[in-house]
């Protein structure tokens, strides 16, 4: 599809504040809507990025103390497996001597 030659000197209505007829004039209602609607959307994304920071800050504790108690659980397994060999070498020689 090709265009005619002569549509390069038409200008966009929006494109650089010219319309049909010149430059268009700014609501400075419109403006100060827009302005206010942008540095609340800047506020809201700061808030986001300080509540992600937050928030990784909470998992990698979270992460920590579940390795804390990881390393506490595999302590107290390794202590019972003690325990309870020690146990059974205590009270095996006392078996035998009973039944013997």
């Amino acid at each position: 599809m090709s265009f005619p030659p002569d549509l390069h000197h038409v200008r966009d209505p929006g494109r650089n504040g010219t319309g049909p007829t010149g430059p268009r004039k700014r609501d400075p209602d419109l403006v100060s809507e827009i302005q206010r609607r942008l540095e609340r959307a800047s506020r809201m994304q700061q808030e986001l990025a300080e509540l992600r920071e937050e928030l990784l800050v909470q998992r990698e504790k979270f992460r920590s103390s579940g390795n804390e108690l990881r390393t506490q659980r595999i302590a107290t397994g390794d202590a019972e497996v003690a325990f309870m060999n020690a146990l059974r070498q205590s009270t095996t020689p006392l078996r035998l001597n009973l039944t013997s």
